[in-house]
């Protein structure tokens, strides 16, 4: 499911279509639209969230520290640029001290080739593979997308506390293309 992110003045200027969350960048909050109300509604239960504990690529590259995903909309973003031959890139997130998900919340944009997808997968313990949350075609974004996906099968992903999320592109990659990553958590 996709999540406008707004400032609080565009979110109460806004009449939404029913049931479409909204993130409001100042409040750091998410609402969701009624369809009447300006400015939506406040989610009621408290909103808490696991930043990554590390970061490990196999294939990809960066000079960013695992700190500039821990954060929403700070101004600092990981950027990963995609290597020659298959897979462009494949790395992975890890979190620890997870006791249930509810919810992937990610706010990235891929820039990449219209051929290319970039694959954002959950590990699953009980089937010992990646299970593909998000497919997204590489274009020439340039704007931030926030992605919040709702996980309601939470004990196939979490296994003594650790959880793993992937950003994974099985065509070969091009230099020039990348995804950037603002901000990567899980919703508990």
């Amino acid at each position: 499911m996709w999540m406008m992110g707004m400032t609080t003045a565009e979110r109460l200027a806004t009449v939404g279509i029913n049931r479409e969350p909204c993130w409001d960048t100042d409040l750091k909050q998410q609402f969701i639209f009624d369809g009447v109300t300006p400015g939506g509604i406040p989610v009621s239960a408290p909103e808490r969230y696991l930043a990554p504990t590390s970061v490990t690529f196999t294939k990809g590259s960066t000079t960013s520290p695992l700190s500039t995903v821990q954060s929403f909309d700070d101004g600092a973003a990981m950027t990963v640029s995609e290597q020659a031959g298959a897979p462009g890139f494949d790395f992975r997130f890890d979190f620890t001290g997870v006791i249930t998900i509810r919810a992937l919340f990610i706010r990235y944009y891929y820039s990449g080739s219209g051929n290319h997808n970039c694959w954002i997968q959950i590990w699953n313990y009980n089937t010992s593979s990646w299970t593909t949350l998000i497919s997204d075609t590489g274009t020439d974004a340039t704007d931030y997308q926030i992605t919040h996906f709702p996980l309601p099968d939470d004990a196939n992903y979490v296994s003594a506390g650790a959880a793993a999320i992937r950003f994974y592109q099985a065509e070969s990659g091009i230099s020039s293309h990348s995804v950037y990553i603002d901000y990567v958590a899980l919703q508990y």
